[in-house]
Protein backbone atom coordinates (compact mmCIF):
# COMPACT_ATOMS: atom_id res chain seq x y z
CA UNK A 1 0.00 0.00 0.00
CA UNK A 2 2.64 2.41 -0.92
CA UNK A 3 -0.35 4.55 -3.19
CA UNK A 4 -1.28 6.57 -0.03
CA UNK A 5 2.34 8.35 -0.24
CA UNK A 6 2.34 9.17 -3.17
CA UNK A 7 -1.37 10.63 -2.97
CA UNK A 8 -2.73 11.84 0.46
CA UNK A 9 -6.38 11.70 -0.79
CA UNK A 10 -6.37 7.68 -1.39
CA UNK A 11 -6.82 6.70 2.19
CA UNK A 12 -9.66 9.40 2.44
CA UNK A 13 -12.75 8.56 3.93
CA UNK A 14 -14.85 10.08 0.70
CA UNK A 15 -12.60 7.19 -1.47
CA UNK A 16 -12.69 4.84 0.86
CA UNK A 17 -16.67 4.95 1.06
CA UNK A 18 -16.64 5.58 -3.11
CA UNK A 19 -14.80 1.67 -2.88
CA UNK A 20 -17.34 0.37 -0.56
CA UNK A 21 -20.05 1.51 -2.47
CA UNK A 22 -18.37 -0.20 -5.47
CA UNK A 23 -17.65 -3.67 -4.47
CA UNK A 24 -20.82 -3.94 -2.60
CA UNK A 25 -23.18 -5.23 -5.58
CA UNK A 26 -19.45 -7.68 -6.18
CA UNK A 27 -19.86 -8.69 -2.74
CA UNK A 28 -24.14 -9.37 -2.70
CA UNK A 29 -23.65 -11.60 -5.54
CA UNK A 30 -20.62 -13.71 -4.34
CA UNK A 31 -22.32 -14.17 -0.97
CA UNK A 32 -25.67 -15.47 -3.42
CA UNK A 33 -23.18 -17.73 -5.17
CA UNK A 34 -21.41 -18.78 -2.47
CA UNK A 35 -24.87 -20.70 -0.82
CA UNK A 36 -25.35 -22.54 -3.77
CA UNK A 37 -21.54 -24.32 -3.39
CA UNK A 38 -21.54 -24.69 0.09
CA UNK A 39 -25.28 -26.45 -0.07
CA UNK A 40 -23.73 -29.03 -2.68
CA UNK A 41 -26.69 -28.23 -5.45
CA UNK A 42 -25.56 -26.44 -8.36
CA UNK A 43 -28.48 -27.25 -9.89
CA UNK A 44 -30.19 -24.17 -7.49
CA UNK A 45 -31.55 -21.30 -9.52
CA UNK A 46 -29.02 -18.42 -8.43
CA UNK A 47 -31.26 -15.75 -9.20
CA UNK A 48 -33.02 -16.59 -6.49
CA UNK A 49 -30.47 -17.24 -3.75
CA UNK A 50 -29.28 -13.83 -5.36
CA UNK A 51 -32.56 -12.72 -4.41
CA UNK A 52 -33.09 -13.84 -1.34
CA UNK A 53 -29.56 -12.51 -0.32
CA UNK A 54 -30.33 -9.10 -1.82
CA UNK A 55 -33.32 -9.01 0.58
CA UNK A 56 -31.39 -9.98 3.39
CA UNK A 57 -28.81 -7.65 3.27
CA UNK A 58 -31.16 -4.84 2.38
CA UNK A 59 -32.35 -5.54 5.96
CA UNK A 60 -29.63 -5.69 7.53
CA UNK A 61 -28.44 -2.18 5.98
CA UNK A 62 -31.60 -0.67 6.90
CA UNK A 63 -30.90 -1.38 10.30
CA UNK A 64 -27.04 0.23 10.20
Amino acid sequence: MIFWYFQPRFLSQTNLINVARQASFLAIVACAQMFPILSGGFDLSVGSIFALVSVIMAQLTKDV
